[in-house]
């Protein structure tokens, strides 16, 4: 179990902050911050983004952008109706699909609160806000595979905060009360009682966000908090990515 402060304080970003932190040769490299006028400083941050080919993305109320430089990026172009991975929270890929066509599949009532896109296995995961986690083959249609609540799986509850998979392949599933991970036959649960705001992967370690706080668990072993000077923040850390480079 993490050695994190017990709070559960709220995590806004009121500009978006690159952090540049050489995860590599943390103890060398030290922290560098830039703040960057490429999106609106004045609007919360939803969710940021590394995708599979390097680029990098972040979402806002007002929509997606690419960003392209510290002072540049471009809006992605979204049909009404149109939902889009990227725009959540911990959204990985560049996929779309249509609001209507996962109503109609899942019979969901609830909010979309997370999702996930496995380009290998076409397979397209969506959390929800009191339904549980819900698992699709991806395509023309959506065809649903499987519904997750905390009544039938070990997920810490029905509120979906975050849905990540590593590379080997195996799910992280955060919610609002903790995290459950591993594969359908062999799951863990972890961080009970915290709310999981970003789970990320760079080479064997897996960096977990909750509560505002960071900690790290090197292959697959105990977890531990991963410290940044205060005065190099602004504020609480509400989302990070990490690039090729080691760089978060």
């Amino acid at each position: 179990m993490p050695n994190l402060l017990l709070r559960r304080s709220p995590a806004l970003i009121l500009s978006l902050i690159l952090c540049f932190f050489n995860i590599a040769g943390a103890q060398k490299a030290g922290l560098e911050v830039t703040r960057t006028s490429a999106i609106d400083r004045d609007l919360p941050v939803l969710n940021i983004a590394v995708d599979a080919s390097g680029r990098k993305w972040a979402a806002n109320r007002t929509g997606l952008y690419q960003v392209k430089a510290i002072d540049f990026a471009t809006q992605k172009t979204l049909a009404p109706g149109e939902q889009n991975v990227l725009l959540y929270k911990g959204g990985n890929a560049d996929y779309t699909w249509k609001d209507a066509d996962f109503r109609k599949a899942s019979n969901a009532k609830s909010a979309v609160t997370a999702a996930w896109y496995d380009e290998k296995r076409s397979v397209l995961w969506i959390g929800t806000e009191s339904e549980g986690l819900f698992q699709f083959k991806a395509g023309p249609e959506l065809q649903l595979t499987e519904q997750f609540t905390s009544g039938n799986s070990k997920l810490k509850s029905d509120n979906v905060t975050i849905i990540f998979q590593d590379k080997s392949g195996q799910m992280w599933i955060g919610t609002d009360r903790g995290l459950t991970y591993g594969t359908p036959d062999r799951l863990k649960a972890d961080f009970t009682g915290y709310e999981i705001q970003r789970i990320r992967e760079y080479g064997t370690v897996i960096y977990v966000l909750a509560d505002g706080e960071l900690s790290l668990s090197p292959n697959g072993g105990k977890w531990t908090d991963l410290a940044f000077e205060s005065k190099k923040l602004e504020g609480q850390i509400a989302d990070f990515d990490i690039d090729k480079s080691g760089k978060m």
